[in-house]
């Protein structure tokens, strides 16, 4: 294409393009009646009826008049009744302030896992602890009989080499150390998921919650004896 040619075409597109602009641009005074006709609109309009805000005024008018002299009255006659009102206010403030406060610190504040039953069976074996466990069980002990469950498993995999009894993990840390074994890995991680429950967010373990532990670690049981 010939230079001449090419700016004529260029011309021709930049009006084309000025004309285009022109015409879809509206003229200032046509936008501005279309808004206001959109506004204009009901459901543009606050709601704030004249009747309802006469209504509150008059109200607030007649509660002046009518407590203005009686507390005129009540100040002459006991001039600390002021000081009185402001001491109670602000004892309610304090008080306000406190509560809001100790709920504050109360809701994000770690809670700490309920405390294990102090054991002096460190010499006993799976086998014992799980029969001091149903025996707890028996009496209605849930949470030492949940405990004393956990321990017993636990120990049965220590002796089995596939993990290292700790008594400063957690049931998590139990479950991930079972990750080469995704069978027990797995009954380990539901049998945390119940004992979470319990221990860590304070629930009391209800009735057929231990049964339904005990379904768990009888299925691990029976596989770490099998793998022996």
């Amino acid at each position: 294409m010939r230079p001449s040619m090419r700016a004529g075409v260029c011309v021709a597109l930049a009006g084309l393009a000025c004309i285009a602009w022109a015409v879809s641009r509206p003229a200032p005074g046509a936008l501005r009646r279309d808004i206001e006709a959109i506004l204009a609109q009901p459901e543009y309009q606050m709601a704030n009826p004249a009747w309802l805000t006469g209504l509150i005024r008059r109200f607030l008018q007649w509660l002046s008049q009518f407590l203005a002299p009686r507390i005129s009255a009540l100040s002459e006659a006991w001039p600390g009744l002021k000081w009185a009102i402001v001491v109670l206010l602000s004892l309610l403030l304090v008080a306000l302030v406190y509560h809001i406060l100790v709920t504050i610190v109360y809701a994000f504040r770690e809670r700490k896992p309920a405390a294990h039953p102090a054991f002096s069976r460190r010499a006993l074996s799976p086998d014992e602890l799980r029969a001091q466990a149903q025996e707890l069980r028996r009496r209605g002990s849930l949470l030492e009989a949940l405990t004393l469950l956990h321990e017993a498993l636990v120990r049965l995999l220590d002796r089995a080499d596939l993990l290292r009894h700790d008594p400063s993990r957690t049931n998590w840390e139990y479950a991930d150390a079972l990750e080469k074994t995704p069978d027990l890995h797995r009954d380990m991680r539901a049998l945390a998921l119940r004992l979470d429950n319990v221990w860590y967010a304070g629930a009391q373990p209800v009735e057929g919650e231990y049964e339904a532990c005990e379904g768990i670690v009888d299925a691990m049981w029976r596989r770490v004896e099998a793998m022996q």
